[in-house]
């Protein structure tokens, strides 16, 4: 069953060993939302973590790193995490699907294989994070240029 839901920024600046004093400073609501979800996710106490992500490397490590930390083990492989369940032998998996360029029809398709094998008829506590990419529109000289959300939208 499906017990959590997040989107989750990406942006590598978001990482300690990565963006700088001042980086962080720019994006500390940033921060301290991603960690008010990580207090939710671990009241959740999740048996599954499946994330979604455009970007294999920061793309998961991001939100992993602040949404997972309370129940993190440093020792752990990156796909696998100490529970929070208070036996520390026991093991959360991490599900990594990396997404690309295909069509929503093809993801909507994708998405009802992971819950028929995953999630259907399963008591276990499943949270779903998404791995979000929308700083890449914010300046002109960005990857893909500026883009205002709301231009598509029509006025009353």
């Amino acid at each position: 069953m499906i017990n959590f839901a997040a989107i989750s920024p990406h942006a590598p600046i978001l990482l300690p060993n990565v963006g700088s004093e001042e980086d962080r400073k720019k994006v500390k609501k940033t921060i301290e939302s991603l960690e008010f979800l990580a207090e939710k996710l671990a009241e959740m106490n999740p048996d599954k973590i499946i994330i979604s992500s455009p970007h294999p490397d920061w793309g998961f490590e991001a939100p992993l790193y602040f949404l997972a930390k309370d129940l993190h083990a440093n020792s752990a492989p990156s796909h696998l995490l100490r529970s929070h369940s208070g036996n520390a032998n026991a093991l959360m998996r991490i599900e990594k699907i990396l997404i690309g360029l295909e069509s929503p029809k093809f993801y909507f398709e994708k998405g009802k294989e992971i819950y028929m094998s995953n999630i259907k008829g399963q008591m276990s506590r499943v949270a779903l994070i998404a791995s979000g990419d929308l700083s890449h529109c914010l300046r002109a000289d960005g990857p893909y240029g500026f883009i205002l959300m709301a231009q598509n939208l029509t006025r009353p």
